[in-house]
């Protein structure tokens, strides 16, 4: 579905990514293409947290982010202004940053387990819709790493842990109470907050 919505062109390319291709019956666009990950990744992940209404889609400098407008547990996604021009790099981002609507934390608290579930994520959308972009972070190849191993262990681990607590919020005791076979080090890792992490194998 992605697929064919990248290979139209239908529409120019800065208002490709909102713009329905047909009047009488709408396609994909940047929005319903949210939708659909987040259904996926509640499928996958649980239910997000519905305290927090998603309100849409902007570009802004040059990284992409969540943020609470007005502070009333409304949460936007902000993409690259390079993005605005490029479908493939808007849809690599909204992948990852769309991760993040299912725990909204409120602020910046997201720990190595959720922005390596987040790239993840943003992993499989490339490679299943042919999009040829790399994670430039090594940091973030890290932590996705991590998950990937994580998953590999107990692929319905996530979704058990987040019947507990928030993404940002796990600690080690919840990851080892569920899996006493995890090594500690991926535990002591995923637990982190990224911001302050320093990978370490």
């Amino acid at each position: 579905m992605i697929k064919s919505f990248l290979s139209s062109s239908d529409c120019n390319l800065s208002a490709k990514g909102f713009v329905s291709l047909d009047a009488k019956t709408p396609h994909w666009t940047l929005t319903t293409i949210l939708s659909n990950f987040i259904f996926i990744l509640e499928e996958k992940y649980g239910k997000r947290n519905m305290n927090y209404t998603p309100v849409g889609i902007e570009f802004c400098g040059a990284t992409p982010y969540v943020w609470y407008p007005g502070n009333r547990n409304h949460i936007s996604i902000v993409l690259s202004e390079s993005a605005a021009q490029n479908l493939e790099q808007a849809i690599f981002q909204l992948a990852h940053e769309a991760v993040h609507l299912l725990d909204p934390s409120g602020g910046s608290k997201a720990n190595v387990l959720e922005e390596g579930l987040a790239t993840l994520f943003q992993k499989e959308i490339c490679r299943e819709n042919d999009i040829n972009i790399d994670i430039c972070s090594e940091k973030y190849e890290f932590a996705s790493q991590l998950v990937t191993t994580l998953l590999s262990i107990d692929i319905t681990i996530i979704k058990k842990l987040r019947l507990k607590k928030p993404l940002h919020k796990i600690e080690m005791d919840d990851i080892y109470n569920l899996n006493e076979s995890i090594d500690e080090s991926i535990i002591e890792n995923l637990c982190q907050r990224f911001s302050d992490w320093k990978p370490s194998p």
